[in-house]
């Protein structure tokens, strides 16, 4: 039987208890076919330079050697610290939370040529954009992507909308459009004031512009994807009063099933993330105006909720998501 080499990549200064990277990497420990596990920061400052260019400089990692925990001073990280050769690793895990920028990305596969990738850099790169959304209009809310002023009030002006940079990440940057008003959750400005502030920022990148959904605070619902499955789904709640779901916007999490809508909605999306060599994804879903579940994001960068899942469920979810990791290298490594 082979045994793997994994090495994960990660940031441990915004790490919290609940971060799923310690239930999963644990269980991954315990798993017969992992030779070994190694741990490398990017907040680590040996790291610094590998991080900001992975062809210079040398990559440092910790080995796990029992369960992984979190402790608030990033012990487990800086200690035993210990030289990475890529040219020994089997699977290399990112689990690096944004920014992460497209250099790193695309370099990686050059520095860990015979590595399997979790998720394929070039997948994450292509999924990550927000008009990624729009080869699926079947299974999404009235959506465009606007590089004008012109192109938003046009869109603004059949219903209220939200926007959402393209390559944005946890609720960052999205704003809502209602008549002459834009707001972001917390301030209240006029479309003027904002068109004037952002013109610039939309000719050059521009935004995924979203019908407003008016059922919004029935949750943005987080769905689990491991290698074509469907394991869970966790209901982000937006807070009193407000229209952003996201825990970091203030949101919180309650217990969830998934319905027929997300079933049909994971089916239709598989078949593209395998072919872009993405094994997790974090799926995200609304409510639409007619009381149906409707997709709104993918993510597939650093996905967690994996413990809470298995907490709300009692399902096993972390040691099926190893074991669907383990099955994925089987067939590609």
């Amino acid at each position: 039987m082979r045994k793997y080499k994994f090495l994960c990549l990660t940031d441990h200064q915004s790490h919290s208890a609940e971060n799923s990277i310690y239930s999963l990497l644990s269980e991954l420990y315990q798993h017969p076919k992992c030779a070994s596990v190694y741990v490398a920061s990017r907040s680590v400052e040996r790291n610094r330079e590998w991080f900001t260019d992975p062809s210079r400089g040398e990559l440092y990692g910790t080995a796990l050697r029992g369960e992984w925990k979190y402790a608030s001073d990033g012990y487990n990280y800086t200690s035993h610290l210990t030289s990475v050769d890529p040219a020994e690793v089997d699977v290399l895990w990112l689990r690096l939370p944004h920014p992460v920028s497209e250099t790193f990305l695309t370099s990686l596969p050059h520095i860990f040529t015979r590595a399997v990738i979790i998720n394929r850099p070039s997948g994450i790169l292509r999924t990550s954009s927000k008009a990624y959304l729009l080869q699926y209009p079947q299974l999404c809310p009235p959506m465009a992507i606007c590089h004008t002023t012109v192109e938003i009030s046009d869109m603004a002006a059949k219903h209220p909308i939200v926007l959402k940079p393209l390559r944005g990440y946890g609720g960052h940057g999205i704003v809502k459009i209602d008549g002459e008003w834009v707001t972001d959750g917390e301030h209240t400005r006029s479309l003027a004031e904002f068109f004037k502030e952002k013109k610039d920022y939309i000719a050059d990148h521009g935004f995924l512009a979203m019908k407003y959904l008016h059922r919004v605070s029935e949750g943005d619902k987080r769905l689990l994807y491991v290698d074509g499955t469907l394991l869970a789904g966790i209901l982000r709640l937006p807070a009193q009063g407000q229209w952003l779901c996201n825990v970091a916007q203030g949101g919180r999490s309650a217990h969830t099933t998934v319905t027929p809508d997300e079933q049909h909605i994971i089916a239709e999306l598989t078949p593209d993330l395998r072919a872009q060599g993405i094994v997790i994804a974090g799926i995200d879903t609304l409510v639409d105006d007619d009381g149906r579940r409707i997709l709104s994001e993918i993510n597939t960068l650093s996905i967690g909720g994996f413990p809470q899942a298995q907490a709300q469920t009692g399902i096993p979810i972390v040691s099926i998501t190893i074991q669907k990791i383990i099955d994925y290298v089987d067939r590609h490594i």
